[in-house]
């Protein structure tokens, strides 16, 4: 699909049409998403949370779900998407698990956008996200 698709935002944006902006609204919709938000469109949501939620246990499952998951979802939007994901052993706490998401797009012309790499934006969404997920606070390092 072409990337020049717009996604909407409840907000002053309105319609997001450039494609690092749109990657980092696609992504936090994906996190902020739930499953059963609608009845209408069964198994059409793509929700970050229902996918830990079904794969708590099962680390294997979880990182082949979220790739093929965040594969389609993305896929919707741009027209190269690629995605990997693992877990590694979290070096403070042997029984909890670091889940690591690379995620890249191309648009319509070739040019690639890296998920990290929007996120280190100080404005981003997603790293506004992973702070408050990682260390309580959004402004941890501004």
């Amino acid at each position: 699909m072409s990337s020049l698709q717009p996604i909407p935002i409840l907000g002053t944006e309105g319609w997001i049409y450039t494609p690092a902006e749109k990657m980092d609204n696609l992504f936090m919709h994906f996190v902020e998403s739930y499953y059963s938000q609608t009845v209408t469109a069964t198994n059409a949501i793509y929700s970050f949370q229902r996918i830990l939620h079904d794969f708590r246990d099962n680390p294997i499952g979880l990182v082949n779900q979220l790739k093929t998951v965040l594969a389609a979802y993305f896929g919707g939007y741009y027209s190269e998407v690629n995605v990997e994901v693992d877990t590694v052993v979290n070096p403070k706490n042997a029984d909890s698990l670091i889940l690591r998401i690379y995620l890249t797009v191309k648009d319509e012309y070739g040019k690639e956008f890296n998920l990290a790499k929007i996120s280190s934006d100080l404005s981003s969404k997603t790293i506004r996200w992973a702070n408050i997920n990682n260390y309580g606070n959004e402004n941890i390092f501004a």
